[in-house]
Parts: C-alpha cells; structure tokens; sequence
C-alpha cells in the first residue's frame, strides 16, 4: 500500500463534470473544476463540447451572454 501517494498537479483521466441530461442543446453550462472556468454546450449536430471558458482573443467570458 502506498502510504504517501501524491496527485499530480494536472488531473489526468476523465472525470465527470456534467450529465448529458445538463448539457441542453442552446444553452452554455459554466464549471469550475481544478481551479478553472470551464463552458459546455452543444455543437449543431447534438455533441457535447467543453472549452475553457475565456476567449483567447479578447478574455471575454463564454458562459456570459
């Protein structure tokens, strides 16, 4: 048994972080997970998506409007 077994510090693996019934078609899910905003949404096609939830370009934040 390891006694002092550390997490690294990015997660690795997948972890939930929304159901599929939580991610509707149209609207933006905004999280927090790992010290991050994050934003799901739903491609045209029905897929799940999630990005960070600041735009590069201009830091605007995806989950507002």
């Amino acid at each position: 048994m390891v006694e002092n077994f550390r997490f690294p510090g990015i997660p690795l693996g997948w972890y939930t972080v929304a159901t599929s019934k939580e991610v509707r078609a149209g609207q933006i899910l905004t999280v927090k997970y790992f010290g991050e905003e994050l934003v799901l949404y739903r491609t045209e096609s029905g897929e799940a998506r999630l990005t960070g939830a600041y735009c590069p370009h201009l830091g605007a934040h995806l989950g507002s409007g």
